[in-house]
């Protein structure tokens, strides 16, 4: 199997999830910044033009991290990752879930705010950028306290 890589959460999630798997992978990184992805040879491979993605030994591909962590607990069931019963299987797709659109969204938005990789793919702002932040507070109460005027 191969893993088309790039440092970031998503393939970050994969890689921690094999290594505690014992499955072996080899990772192929990707260049993102010279568009790597765009080439025919990766979109023959990916139309999607995405990382992280999975390339099995018979050439089929998965993409999308949660799809490849669900794959790679099914080829290998020990230890027992997301969960037996069904009450721990949905607690763990709950914090997943929690964690990729409580926060991984947000920061993201920010780091398409502020970051000059993205400069040219679109307008950016440094008010988004910071309310961004403020959407990974933990709790709601900050967030509203944090957009609220000063009483200065």
């Amino acid at each position: 199997m191969k893993m088309y890589d790039y440092p970031a959460p998503n393939a970050q999630k994969v890689k921690i999830f094999a290594y505690e798997k014992e499955i072996s992978i080899e990772y192929i990184p990707v260049d993102l910044i010279n568009h790597e992805l765009r080439t025919p040879e990766m979109l023959n491979k990916n139309p999607m033009g995405t990382v992280p993605f999975l390339e099995l030994e018979d050439g089929e591909i998965i993409r999308e991290s949660r799809a490849i962590i669900e794959y790679l607990e099914g080829i290998k069931e020990s230890p027992n990752m997301l969960g037996k019963s069904p009450l721990e299987k949905a607690r763990i797709q709950e914090v997943d879930r929690l964690a990729e659109l409580g926060l991984m969204i947000e920061l993201a938005h920010y780091v398409h705010n502020i970051s000059p990789f993205f400069a040219d793919k679109g307008p950016q702002s440094k008010e988004a950028a910071e309310i961004c932040l403020l959407y990974t507070s933990p709790s709601p109460r900050d967030r509203t306290r944090s957009r609220m005027p000063s009483s200065a």
